[in-house]
């Protein structure tokens, strides 16, 4: 298990990318399918309770995920293998919504 909780400066937004990708593919059990030996689940939006499940090819290399605020959180489990299967890079791009409040007092 793998658990990473990344915080980007204020006015910044969290960039993962990933060089690779290739976890156990998705099976299919009574007509449901999901990620069942290796995953890994992507928080990145504004409520980081919610998030998504990835496996397989899900996702590929060069792929990016781009958080909502300053926060993602990425956890990868695997039944399978100490090694990840999977590398990617972290950077901070800046927030073009992001107003912060000057603290200089204005001369009159």
């Amino acid at each position: 298990r793998f658990t990473k909780k990344i915080v980007a400066p204020t006015c910044m937004k969290v960039n993962l990318k990933f060089t690779s990708f290739n976890l156990y593919k998705k099976i299919t059990s009574g007509g449901v399918t999901y990620c069942y030996f290796e995953y890994m689940f992507l928080r990145f939006g504004k409520d980081l309770t919610e998030g998504n499940m990835y496996c397989g090819k899900d996702i590929t290399a060069d792929q990016s995920f781009i958080s909502e605020t300053n926060t993602m959180i990425l956890y990868s489990q695997s039944e399978l293998t100490h090694n990840h299967r999977w590398s990617a890079k972290i950077e901070f791009v800046s927030d073009p919504e992001c107003n912060v409040p000057s603290t200089e007092n204005p001369i009159s």
